[in-house]
């Protein structure tokens, strides 16, 4: 396609898209810009797949974005966590009283710590946030007509073609 050409039709669909977006009607739009409607509506397919296109690449790209953020959360609590956990070294003085070596003496008592639940909590969510923005999470299974509360068992009355009554029972499960 020669590039005059590619530069009409370029220019021509950015005039359509401002004026869909203004909700012009499309017989209307075809005045404005003096093309057929068929026209105008094949230009707006082209252009509605171009707005998908990019609409998925800045989905992609905050998806992105979003996990490279939770990746720092997470490492920075675990990091966090291992600290909590180091061996805590406490000082304290202790005054002695009496005989030839009076005064104070520093004492140092060691502590293993346990390590901060907070931090362990931190990445369980960032993990579960990962879950959800990828999609890979365990799907839940909602229930919007019981409440949560099991089905009880009822009867369906089928009638068959021949005009005869057949009672069957049903559990709802």
């Amino acid at each position: 396609m020669p590039q005059n050409k590619r530069k009409i039709i370029i220019e021509r669909r950015a005039r359509i898209a401002k004026l869909y977006l203004q909700r012009k009607p499309m017989h209307e739009i075809a005045d404005i810009v003096e093309v057929s409607i068929s026209q105008v509506s094949r230009d707006m397919k082209k252009i509605s797949e171009q707005w998908q296109k990019s609409a998925m690449e800045d989905i992609q790209k905050i998806k992105s974005e979003d996990l490279q953020e939770l990746l720092l959360v997470q490492s920075t609590a675990w990091r966090e966590y291992e600290r909590s956990r180091e061996e805590k070294v406490k000082k304290s003085m202790k005054k002695k009283t009496g005989g030839i070596r009076s005064g104070t003496e520093q004492m140092q008592t060691k502590e293993q710590m346990v390590g901060d639940p907070k931090w362990m909590d931190v990445v369980l969510k960032c993990i579960a946030k990962r879950e959800e923005i990828l999609g890979y999470g365990a799907a839940r299974k909602l229930d919007l007509t019981t409440g949560g509360e099991q089905l009880q068992q009822r009867s369906v009355i089928i009638l068959p073609s021949n005009g005869r009554e057949v009672k069957k029972e049903e559990n709802n499960e």
